[in-house]
């Protein structure tokens, strides 16, 4: 083997030993969207370190070979998308989510039965295998762009703090990195199947690009953490913040969003830190968005569609049989003065007075 394909290959070692490190970390992180991120991490590591693996070992007979790879890379597109919903809150159906990996656990039941049934585990061998892997991740990126495009670029901020700007980056940089995968995997199938000699170097290059993305990932997050370091915002009057008005309704377009899809104002424990999190942004800034934005503080905001959410409860069949206990508590509340007091401030009346006023009449 040439001295500097082997040079390439330990580039692919380091490169997945990062992505193993760096996927180790984001898997124990409590949000979704990082550790979704964090298997996409670990699947590049291990399709790297198979690719590396076959080129070493590729006549051992307990080895099945590429499907390893195809299975790997027909995990990326789906990932790729629930990252992206997981990120910029966008729906995600689970219900049906076990679809999207269908392809993924067709391959992985010919891995498993290799061992035992050997060549005859692998339904799909060669062009077809490949082209059905092909087929799949052609159409996530479609999918990946169409999302990045209609729903996330439009709303970008013009000025963005650590967490979106990593958010926004990362997103866009994995699109770019899964096109480019997805043309080089096209130009090596097409290689293969029409016996040019350059399909060794669209295969190097596919790996590249997985290397790249990999070390793009690492670096952003070390930005990211020297980011919130630097970018501890001065507590400050309103009156002397620099935040700009389109980024303060960017803000509260945002947190109305976050609210209508994921309802986090049914959570009692909700704090102003939690969504600012949830929203790349400080407290500060959230802070600021709502009071001058709606007029009110944060807790009125939450307290407000806490209200309206009870207000649908008690109008329905089933709230005339629940007792007020369970509308307080399926509309977030923890305790019943408070929950009386906000509904008597934003209604005028009770909460039994206007369950009865609404059945009465209706």
């Amino acid at each position: 083997m040439p001295l500097y394909f082997t040079i390439i290959l330990w580039l692919f070692i380091a490169a997945a030993a990062n992505g193993l490190l760096l996927s180790a970390i984001l898997l124990r992180w409590h949000d979704t969207g990082n550790r979704v991120l964090g298997w996409l991490m670990l699947l590049l590591s291990v399709s790297l370190l198979n690719y590396v693996f076959n080129m070493y070992f590729w006549q051992l007979g307990w080895n099945p070979g590429p499907i390893v790879a195809w299975c790997c890379i027909s995990l990326f597109g789906p990932l790729l998308l629930r990252y992206t919903a997981e990120e910029f809150h966008l729906p995600w159906n689970h219900q049906f989510a076990w679809l999207h990996f269908l392809p993924a656990a067709f391959f992985l039941v010919q891995i498993l039965a290799f061992p035992l049934i050997g060549k005859n585990a692998i339904l799909l061998k060669g062009t077809p295998m490949a082209m059905l892997t092909l087929t799949h991740l052609t159409l996530y990126c479609l999918a990946g762009w169409y999302l990045y495009l209609r729903h996330v670029q439009p709303e970008r901020p013009p000025v963005a703090s650590g967490w979106l700007r990593f958010r926004l980056h990362s997103l866009k940089f994995m699109l770019l990195f899964m096109t480019i995968f997805t043309v080089s995997l096209i130009m090596y199938m097409a290689s293969l199947v029409y016996n040019e000699p350059e399909g060794l170097y669209y295969a190097v290059t596919l790996k590249l690009v997985m290397t790249l993305a990999i070390y793009f990932t690492v670096f952003q997050k070390l930005l990211l953490n020297n980011s919130l370091y630097q970018e501890k915002p001065p507590e400050r009057k309103y009156k002397t913040s620099a935040l700009r008005e389109e980024t303060q309704e960017y803000i509260v377009k945002r947190l109305q969003k976050i609210m209508d899809a994921r309802q986090l104002f049914l959570q009692p424990e909700l704090r102003l830190k939690d969504t600012a999190d949830e929203l790349g942004t400080s407290t500060t800034y959230l802070s600021q968005a709502v009071n001058e934005k709606l007029g009110m503080g944060f807790p009125d905001y939450v307290n407000a569609l806490r209200i309206n959410h009870a207000k649908r409860l008690l109008c329905t069949d089933e709230g005339a049989e629940l007792t007020m206990q369970e509308i307080l508590s399926r509309s977030g509340f923890s305790n019943k003065t408070t929950f009386n007091k906000a509904f008597r401030d934003i209604t005028g009346m009770t909460p039994t007075e206007y369950r009865h006023q609404y059945h009465h009449t209706g």
